[in-house]
C-alpha cells in the first residue's frame, strides 16, 4: 500500500535497537514551540561543543582533563535532555551500561554520537515542519494573486 501523507504527531517516538525485545523507546514533543526551543539549545550547544571538545584534547594536567570532561558531559546532559527529556537521557546512560547508568565523563565519545544522532533526527524533524509551514504560507500569499497568462505564439 502506497503512503499517501505523512502526518506528524505531538509526540514522535526515537527507538534505540537493542536487540531481544531490549529497546529504548524514546518519546520526543514536536510542538513547535519545543522544536524552536530545542533547536535554540542546540544550535548554541553545537558552538560549545567544538570548544569543549578540543579543551579535553588539550589538557595539559589532570586537572584541567577533569574539568573539561566535566563540562562537555554536562553540555551533552543538557542538551539530550532537552530534545529526549530527563528520563530519556536517563534512559540513554542505563542503555549504554547494559542496564547500569554510566558515567557520561567516561563515556563522552558514545554520548556524542548519540547527541550526533538525536540532532540529525531533529533536524531532519525540523525540515519537514519548515516545509509543511513554507508550504502553507506560499499558500496564503499567493491566494489572491491572479494567475498568468500564457503568452501567445508569434505568426
Amino acid at each position: 500500500m502506497a503512503t499517501i501523507l505523512n502526518i506528524n504527531k505531538e509526540y514522535e517516538e526515537i527507538i534505540i535497537p537493542g536487540g531481544e525485545g531490549e529497546d529504548v523507546v524514546l518519546s520526543v514533543c514536536t510542538s513547535d514551540a519545543n522544536i524552536e526551543a530545542t533547536l535554540h539549545k542546540v544550535g548554541n550547544a553545537i558552538d560549545r561543543f567544538q570548544v569543549l571538545s578540543s579543551n579535553v584534547n588539550l589538557a595539559s594536567s589532570e586537572d584541567d582533563l577533569e574539568q573539561a570532561k566535566d563540562a562537555l558531559s554536562n553540555l551533552i546532559a543538557r542538551t539530550t535532555s532537552a530534545i529526549v527529556g530527563e528520563q530519556g537521557w536517563l534512559d540513554i546512560l542505563t542503555f549504554i551500561g547494559d542496564g547500569t547508568p554510566v558515567d557520561p565523563k567516561e563515556n563522552i565519545s558514545t554520548l556524542g554520537e548519540v547527541f550526533a544522532a538525536l540532532v540529525t533526527w531533529l533536524y531532519d524533524h525540523c525540515s519537514n515542519k519548515q516545509l509543511r509551514a513554507a508550504g502553507v504560507y506560499l499558500q496564503r500569499e499567493t491566494k489572491g494573486m491572479h494567475k498568468a497568462k500564457p503568452k501567445r505564439k508569434k505568426k
